[in-house]
């Protein structure tokens, strides 16, 4: 199983826990990283692959988030990340969110960024609304990748209620 261990939400490793652990969002653990083998993925992001059991301290804590702008992701790789407002390109309303989909802020001057989903995620089938809203996610080689439906709150247009909803999916 793979984690993402963060500190205050400045930074993030990807971790390989060892099998009989469990952990869940908001864990406060305990990690040991003797032993443990770095790797460089494809990606340009690191992995740690841990070799002893991680510890869970304490449950149910938030989960530490950075609020940027586009034009610093670059400076976040690994880390869980928040941009707001933002909204999907007009070339991308209407397409799965499978793959990778282009946003822009509400201010052009702090440019563009894209969102890319794993086509096997739960939400990777849903259409890509117009209006406005917010992403959350992990910056893996420079894009934002959600880690569940409830990460990607864009509005439509008109409407008081999120085109994603992970309890419809």
């Amino acid at each position: 199983d793979y984690v993402y261990l963060t500190d205050d939400g400045t930074w993030a490793v990807r971790a390989a826990i060892p099998n009989g652990t469990s952990v869940k969002t908001g864990d406060k653990v305990q990690v040991e990283t003797t032993g443990g083998l770095l790797k460089r993925e494809q990606n340009g992001s690191v992995t740690i692959e841990l070799q002893t059991p991680v510890t869970v301290v304490s449950s149910g804590n938030d989960v530490p988030v950075a609020r940027i702008q586009p034009s610093a992701v670059s400076r976040y790789e690994n880390a869980l990340v928040q941009v707001y407002p933002c909204q999907v390109q007009e070339s991308y309303i209407g397409k799965n969110w499978s793959g990778v989909i282009g946003l822009v802020t509400d201010d052009a001057e702090h440019g563009n960024f894209d969102v890319e989903v794993a086509s096997g995620a739960s939400f990777a089938s849903v259409q890509a609304p117009a209006g406005s809203g917010v992403v959350s996610g992990i910056v893996i080689g420079g894009k934002i990748h959600p880690r569940n439906a409830a990460d990607i709150k864009i509005a439509e247009t008109g409407r008081d209620s999120y085109s994603v909803d992970p309890y419809q999916i």
